[in-house]
């Protein structure tokens, strides 16, 4: 794509948008629009959100979100259903607990962060987080929300509805927001390098992609120490409150139109799901779209279902 419009430290990491034309400065203001509505909504890194807001609210209440959250919810949902509550975006409170805290840096919270909820019963989604209509939670306490097992992956979605609104549903174009990559309508396939979790300058194979999106969850880039002085990250399993020591990387693939037009969304909270969730176990499930997947444990063990759109070393 010859063109590209750059969004630096977009939902912590930066989003790049490739494009066969030209985004004028009307379609980057509506699409930078986009970015700082999830951003309000779902972010707890700033005071201001309505996450943040269910964080303090000690009593709890009612959170409305807009209408766009309502398929977020349900596949969270499902995610949490699917996995046995190992995925659920009430970790939001272990991770501050570990000390990834108010802040996009690393912190120590010494490991007693109130907000972590010391000595009190931790909250999880659906019990303590309840669904009133598509888009609001319902709570009678403060919970502390994390969706980025799949919030920027749905927002990787609406700027692509964006950029169809403006360009047509058959333009070709390429968002890259990190981990999740939404490839649209391309006339030749993507080769997308996956990167090695131990060496980031390495790749360990090469993916081909011309439609649909693919996302990749690793704690290569994102891990600090706790307060105990061990090296942890941002990939939990939110039964036990700690994070997965037994996968290394893993990948999902998600074919265009899935779940309500929403791929990227998928197939981000399927690569955080695939940390600890057996991947038959996900693809058998109806309530799972279809999605191919590769996986690499800690033992450096590659597994990949049949049409992974990848070629391995």
């Amino acid at each position: 794509m010859p063109h590209v419009d750059a969004f630096p430290n977009a939902l912590g990491g930066g989003i790049l948008v490739h494009t066969a034309l030209p985004v004028g400065d009307a379609l980057h203001a509506r699409l930078r629009a986009v970015i700082d509505d999830v951003d309000r909504a779902l972010s707890r890194f700033r005071t201001d959100s309505t996450v943040a807001r269910m964080a303090v609210a000690e009593r709890g209440g009612r959170f409305r979100f807009p209408a766009w959250a309502a398929p977020l919810f349900d596949w969270a949902d499902v995610l949490a259903a699917v996995t046995a509550g190992r995925v659920d975006p009430c970790a939001g409170a272990d991770l501050v607990r570990l000390g990834y805290a108010a802040s996009f840096e690393m912190i120590d919270s010494g490991g007693t962060s109130a907000a972590g909820g010391v000595g009190l019963r931790r909250a999880h989604w659906g019990f303590d987080v309840h669904r009133d209509g598509g888009s609001v939670l319902v709570t009678d306490r403060a919970v502390q929300l994390d969706f980025g097992a799949c919030g920027k992956g749905l927002c990787v979605d609406l700027l692509c509805t964006r950029l169809e609104e403006e360009f047509g549903a058959d333009s070709p174009f390429v968002i890259d927001a990190g981990g999740d990559l939404r490839v649209h309508r391309l006339p030749e396939p993507l080769r997308i390098a996956l990167e090695d979790p131990a060496d980031t300058d390495r790749a360990i194979g090469v993916a081909q992609l011309a439609e649909g999106a693919l996302c990749a969850s690793a704690p290569s880039r994102r891990y600090w120490r706790d307060a105990l002085d061990r090296q942890v990250h941002h990939l939990l399993n939110a039964v036990t409150g700690e994070p997965v020591d037994d996968v290394a990387a893993s990948w999902a693939a998600v074919p265009m139109r899935t779940f309500a037009a929403l791929p990227t969304m998928v197939a981000d909270g399927l690569a955080t799901a695939l940390f600890c969730a057996e991947p038959n176990t996900l693809t058998r499930d109806a309530r799972v779209p279809r999605f191919d997947f590769a996986v690499l444990d800690s033992r450096r063990r590659l597994v990949h279902s049949r049409h992974f759109p990848a070629v391995f070393d």
